[in-house]
């Protein structure tokens, strides 16, 4: 594996150590009701890459627009052609940070994002730890894999479930990428946030809406946390649910009421999704 694709996937890999399950919301205050959690990760969608086509004249409207001709009856369809696929964004090449752009360091010689931090979990705030030079979300569980239960394995200081559905997004389908050794849908379409629009951030290899504000708790305001590089009302109280009261669930760093009855969907019944740890109705 060249040391460009193992930047890349260390890149998304420090991102996934927050947690592999992204919902599509924040959560704002404590004891809060699914009513206060508001909508963030909209992704946008990756542009068009169509060249456009040059359709046969049949006439030219009063502003000089022209209308494709209708096929002559009977003749085929014409075919649609297809959007090529072009290949994900390169890492950028470096030496030290001073290369690279904000709110991203120099690591194996690629830049990827996520300011030096820290050098030890001591140097981080609390429930967070230090890996690969940044602080990460979580208190540490493990230095290596035999410290996790069986089929799980070490992954920056977490542990985390073993997948072998793909090794690199050519393992996957057209349309879907490999992040963290599985198959999710959306190609990749950004490295770094330099590969997105304004306004947007690199999130797991997809440009999510809103610009990067911090990669730790101390880079936001008072009152506030670091969740997915956007800074969130409310400070932290939890890592996990037990550091909660009772009959309280810990979801991005807060508490809410309410005892955990899912992480995924498919601890809910038929019909249902997870929906910040509460199996909820799907839309029809």
């Amino acid at each position: 594996m060249t040391g460009r694709r193992v930047a890349g996937l260390l890149a998304l890999a420090c991102l996934l150590a927050l947690g592999w399950m992204v919902r599509p919301q924040e959560v704002g205050v404590n004891s809060a009701s699914q009513a206060d959690v508001e909508p963030r990760l909209a992704v946008a969608p990756p542009p068009t890459r169509l060249p456009p086509a040059e359709p046969a004249i049949a006439s030219v409207g009063a502003r000089g627009e022209t209308s494709p001709a209708p096929p002559a009856e009977g003749a085929p369809a014409e075919p649609v052609p297809e959007a090529p696929v072009e290949p994900a964004p390169e890492a950028v090449s470096c030496t030290d940070d001073a290369g690279c752009e904000a709110w991203s360091r120099c690591l194996f010689g690629a830049c990827v994002d996520g300011q030096r931090a820290c050098e030890a979990d001591g140097d981080c705030g609390p429930f967070e730890r230090c890996s690969l030079a940044v602080c990460l979300s979580g208190v540490r569980q493990c230095s290596q894999d035999p410290d996790c239960a069986e089929g799980q394995r070490c992954l920056f200081g977490r542990c985390s479930a073993r997948a072998v559905d793909c090794e690199a997004d050519a393992g996957c389908d057209a349309e879907d990428r490999c992040l963290f050794g599985r198959c999710v849908a959306g190609r990749t379409e950004c490295r770094q946030n330099r590969d997105c629009p304004a306004e947007h951030r690199c999130l797991f290899g997809r440009c999510a809406q809103g610009e990067h504000q911090c990669d730790v708790d101390g880079d936001c305001g008072e009152s506030q946390r670091c969740e997915f590089n956007r800074c969130l009302d409310g400070t932290r109280q939890c890592d996990a649910d037990p550091d909660c009261g009772e009959s309280q669930r810990c979801e991005f760093g807060r508490c809410l009421d309410g005892e955990r009855e899912c992480r995924d969907p498919a601890d809910c019944a038929a019909g249902e999704g997870c929906d910040f740890g509460l199996c909820r109705p799907t839309d029809p």
